[in-house]
C-alpha cells in the first residue's frame, strides 16, 4: 500500500461523484486495482440525515453501501487512469449491517479486488468505525471506457 493520503480534488479526478453524493473524504492507502482503503466523515449537517430517523439521525445503509462502492471504483479507477471512465455498481452480495452509523462517525473502508475480468471487478468490502467492524459487503462493479468515437456523438 501507499503511505500517501488523497483528498479533494484528487478523489474528484478519479471518481464523477460530486456533493452532496460524494462519499469518500481521504484516500489513506491504495494499491490501484488491488486495494484501497479510505474514509468517510458523517456530518451532522449531511442532507441524506434530516428525514432518516428524526430527532435521532442514523446514516442510511444503502449509503454505506455506496461509500463502498466509491472507494471500490476509486481503487479501479487509479488503475484504469482514464477520466472518462464510467463506473457502475452492479451487483451488492453478502452485504450485513452490523452496528449504526450516526453523526459524527468516520467510516474507514477497506476494499480488495477478488478478481478483475473483461469490463467488470468484483471487491470485498469491510468498514468500520472505531476500530469496530460495522459492514461487510461483496461488490460488482462494471467499468466503460468510452472509445474517442463515443465522446463524439
Amino acid at each position: 500500500m501507499t503511505d500517501t493520503t488523497v483528498a479533494l480534488p484528487a478523489i474528484t479526478a478519479v471518481i464523477p461523484q460530486r456533493e452532496p453524493f460524494l462519499f469518500v473524504d481521504t484516500v489513506m492507502d491504495n494499491l490501484p486495482a488491488e486495494e484501497t482503503t479510505a474514509t468517510y466523515r458523517v456530518d451532522v449537517g449531511n442532507p441524506n440525515l434530516a428525514g432518516h430517523f428524526p430527532g435521532n439521525p442514523v446514516f442510511p445503509g444503502v449509503l454505506i453501501t455506496e461509500h463502498m462502492a466509491q472507494v471500490a471504483c476509486y481503487c479501479l479507477g487509479s488503475h484504469i487512469n482514464n477520466p472518462d471512465c464510467q463506473y457502475l455498481l452492479v451487483r451488492i452480495e453478502n452485504c450485513v449491517f452490523k452496528e449504526k452509523v450516526v453523526p459524527g462517525d468516520t467510516l474507514t473502508t477497506t476494499v480488495r479486488v477478488s478478481r478483475m475480468y473483461e469490463r467488470f471487478a468484483s471487491f470485498s468490502c469491510q468498514s468500520f468505525k472505531q476500530n469496530r467492524q460495522i459492514a461487510t459487503a461483496d461488490l460488482l462493479v462494471s467499468f466503460h471506457q468510452p472509445a474517442s468515437s463515443d465522446k463524439e456523438s
